[in-house]
């Protein structure tokens, strides 16, 4: 597939992910998971776009797990070639962390998006960490 029409694929896949029927929403953020984990060498022009919704859909308990596990697939892209998003990512994972249900099916797929954050500076990490405040609410 060219780059061209992986980058129109994904357009229209972000589409979906904005509407209201989670089973929608969840297959959108699948097909993207395997579009950028097929496109490794696009993902400059492939990835900025889908990165604010896949932080986004990990907030909708529907398909965060979805949104996790395209963001595991981009990992290294993240960390290498475009590390500003990190801290809001690692935010959102935490914040739906504390949502979760002890172990639910989830939580293995999120832990292991949270990897992501192992590599960043502690003032990133420290930014995007909870107030100290909701610590007790852990």
């Amino acid at each position: 597939m060219a780059a061209e029409t992986a980058a129109s694929v994904a357009g229209a896949l972000l589409t979906i992910t904005a509407e209201t029927m989670s089973e929608m929403r969840h297959g959108a953020l699948l097909a993207l998971k395997y579009l950028l984990a097929s496109r490794a060498d696009a993902l400059d022009r492939l990835l900025p776009a889908p990165v604010a919704q896949l932080v986004g859909a990990l907030t909708d308990d529907d398909v965060h797990a979805a949104a996790a596990a395209a963001l595991i697939g981009v990992a290294g892209h993240l960390r290498e070639g475009m590390p500003a998003p990190l801290p809001r990512l690692f935010g959102a994972l935490w914040a739906a962390l504390r949502r979760l249900d002890d172990l639910t099916a989830s939580t293995a797929t999120m832990m292991m998006c949270a990897r992501l954050c192992d590599e960043l500076p502690c003032a990133q990490l420290a930014a995007a960490a909870p107030p100290p405040d909701d610590a007790a609410a852990l």
